[in-house]
C-alpha cells in the first residue's frame, strides 16, 4: 500500500505541472488556474435554467451607460406613405439610436427617433427615407440640418441609388460597359462633391468622399459585390470573439500574427479552400494555390 500511495503521489505531481493535462478536464483545469479558453473539454449546463448572463451571484451586472445627449434632438417624420401616399398618423413605434458625432473640439451626442408607420391605405411598414427609394427630403422643424446640407445628401444619395439599381438590373453586363458606366458616375460624384458646398457638415462630408472615391462603387466593376459593408463586420467578427474569450492578445505582435491568420482563414473559407493547407504551402515556399486572378484597382479601370 506504501508503495501504491507513492507512485499515485508521484503521478499527481506530474499531472500538477503539466499545463495540457489539467486543460484536458474543466474541473482540474479550474483547480490549476488554467484560463478558461484553454480548456479543451468544455463543461456542459446541467442546470435546466441556466443563470442569466449578467453580474456574479451577489453582484450588480455592468454594461455601457448610454450618453446623456447634449445637442439638439433629431426628428423624422413621415406625413404620407411611400407606396400609396396615404397620410400615416401617428407612428406606432419610435426606435432609438445614440448617435455620437466626434468635431473638434468637443463630441456632440444626437438623440435620433427613427419612427415606424403601419400605412392605413396599404397596409405596409414605412420608414423615414429609405436608400433605395426616392423620398423628398423636407425640413420638419428650424435649425440643423439647413437646406444647403439636405441638398448635398440628396444628390448623394441618387447617385448611390442609380448605381445599386444599375448593378442589380444589369448583373450579367460586359466588362466594358461596366468601365463605361463607372466612369459615368464617377464623373457624377466628382462634379457633386467639387461645387464649393458652404455648409461646414457638407464641406467636411465632401472632402472625406473625395478622399475615398476610388472605393465608392465597386460594384459597378466587381460582379457579386454588394453595395453594404454587412460582410465584411461579420467577417471580422471572429476576431472580436477571439478577443472576448482570451482577454486580448499579450503583445502586439500577437495581435498582428492572429490578424494575419484570421485573414488567410476567412479568404480560404469564402473560396472554399482548406486554410491549412494554403497556410502548408506558403510556408515551404510553394506559394498559394490557384485561386483565379486577383480584383484590379478601381484606380486602375479609368
Amino acid at each position: 500500500m506504501r508503495e501504491k500511495d507513492r507512485r499515485l503521489q508521484e503521478e499527481l505531481r506530474r499531472y500538477k505541472v503539466n499545463a495540457p493535462m489539467l486543460a484536458a478536464s474543466d474541473r482540474t483545469a479550474e483547480a490549476g488556474s488554467i484560463p478558461s479558453s484553454r480548456v479543451f473539454c468544455r463543461r456542459t449546463q446541467r442546470s435546466p435554467n441556466p443563470r442569466p448572463s449578467d453580474g456574479q451571484p451577489g453582484h450588480v451586472g455592468q454594461a455601457r451607460l448610454r450618453p446623456i445627449p447634449n445637442a439638439s434632438p433629431l426628428a423624422l417624420a413621415l406625413e404620407k406613405g411611400t407606396e400609396c401616399g396615404t397620410r400615416l398618423g401617428e407612428p406606432f413605434e419610435v426606435r432609438r439610436r445614440t448617435i455620437t458625432d466626434l468635431p473638434p473640439p468637443e463630441p456632440r451626442i444626437f438623440d435620433g427617433g427613427i419612427p415606424r408607420y403601419h400605412c392605413p391605405g396599404c397596409r405596409a411598414r414605412v420608414e423615414p427615407r429609405p436608400l433605395l427609394r426616392s423620398v423628398e427630403t423636407k425640413l420638419v422643424g428650424p435649425g440643423h440640418p439647413p437646406t444647403e446640407s439636405l441638398e448635398f445628401a440628396d444628390g448623394v444619395r441618387w447617385i448611390v441609388r442609380n448605381s445599386i439599381e444599375r448593378a442589380d438590373q444589369h448583373p450579367d453586363a460586359s466588362m466594358d460597359e461596366r468601365r463605361s458606366y463607372y466612369r459615368g458616375v464617377r464623373w457624377d460624384m466628382a462634379d457633386h462633391l467639387r461645387r464649393g458646398w458652404r455648409d461646414e457638415d457638407a464641406a467636411r462630408i465632401a472632402g472625406e468622399l473625395w478622399k475615398r472615391r476610388d472605393m465608392l462603387f465597386t460594384l459597378l466593376i466587381e460582379a457579386g459585390v454588394p453595395w453594404h459593408i454587412n460582410g465584411a463586420e461579420t467577417e471580422i467578427r471572429q476576431g472580436v470573439l477571439y478577443r472576448k474569450i482570451s482577454g486580448g492578445r499579450r503583445s502586439w505582435t500577437g495581435a498582428q500574427v492572429l490578424e494575419r491568420l484570421l485573414t488567410v482563414y476567412r479568404t480560404c473559407r469564402k473560396r472554399e479552400l482548406d486554410s491549412l493547407s494554403v497556410v502548408r504551402e506558403a510556408i515551404s515556399g510553394n506559394g498559394r494555390p490557384a485561386s483565379g486572378p486577383p480584383s484590379a484597382p478601381a484606380r486602375n479601370l479609368i
